[in-house]
């Protein structure tokens, strides 16, 4: 009896060994695969420029924008680009700066001390009051295109003028940045500045030459039609001698009326 008790204790003993051995085992893996998770784990901080007003959802993946987040917030931009009076320029030029990719940074920083200086020195104020709005979901850009109201001091400039801006964005995957910012063409607005230019000397010159030929006819000068050409004459036919012509008078006046002419009878 005492042979079996002691038996049953070994065998108790053993089975708990094993289940510390196994609970052991779980912890070590648990604790491996934690470590590992937490070395391999993206510790990146991710920055998100967003619009001020959000009414549309939006999501940001790797390194792509949605079309939502480049509607709204391109439209943010350039409402602060193209929409500015002499006193709020330079606020909304550091607004802005403060989201402009490097590599950019430093051509767009000049480019507004010109437009703010120039903007202060005409005393103008500017509206711009969008129309349409295109995206490009490919090349992260938005382009707004509308009407553009001008002031020089209190006094209006009849004529709005249509205008087109785009702002190209850059998300490396923590941050997005302001990579592109600029005034575009009406009807291509995501064509490179090259082409634009290109496409603005042809327009002009088809202009130039139209306004060259409407001050030409304003003028009284009118193109000279080509004279006709004079009929070339029939070809005699082929083996057949030329009409003998009459040499008598009474014979071409009869030929030219028409009348067959007589031969006098020989006596």
């Amino acid at each position: 009896m005492l042979l079996s008790k002691l038996m049953a204790d070994v065998e108790a003993r053993g089975g708990v060994t094993r289940a510390f051995q196994m609970i052991l085992g779980a912890s070590l893996l648990t604790n491996v695969f934690m470590a590992g998770a937490f070395f391999t784990m993206d510790r990146t901080v991710r920055t998100v420029l967003a619009p001020p007003e959000i009414s549309k959802t939006f999501w940001v993946d790797g390194r792509t924008l949605s079309p939502e987040y480049l509607e709204q917030m391109g439209s943010w931009v350039i409402q602060q680009y193209a929409t500015v009076t002499p006193s709020t320029i330079d606020y909304q030029s550091n607004l802005l700066l403060k989201n402009v990719h490097p590599s950019v940074h430093g051509d767009l920083a000049i480019r507004f001390k010109i437009g703010s200086n120039r903007l202060k020195a005409d005393n103008m104020s500017k509206i711009f009051m969008p129309r349409e709005i295109r995206i490009s979901e490919k090349g992260q850009s938005v382009a707004l295109i509308g009407a553009q109201s001008t002031w020089i001091a209190d006094k209006r400039v009849p004529t709005d003028e249509m205008k087109a801006y785009l702002v190209t964005f850059d998300y490396d995957g923590s941050r997005t940045f302001i990579k592109e910012l600029r005034e575009t063409s009406v009807t291509k607005p995501f064509d490179p500045p090259v082409a634009q230019a290109n496409a603005e000397v042809e327009a002009a010159m088809q202009q130039e030459a139209a306004a060259q030929a409407a001050a030409a006819q304003a003028a009284g000068f009118q193109p000279v039609a080509p004279a006709p050409a004079a009929p070339s004459p029939a070809p005699a036919a082929a083996g057949l001698p030329p009409a003998p012509q009459a040499s008598n008078p009474a014979a071409k006046e009869a030929l030219q009326s028409g009348v067959t002419p007589t031969t006098p009878n020989s006596r």
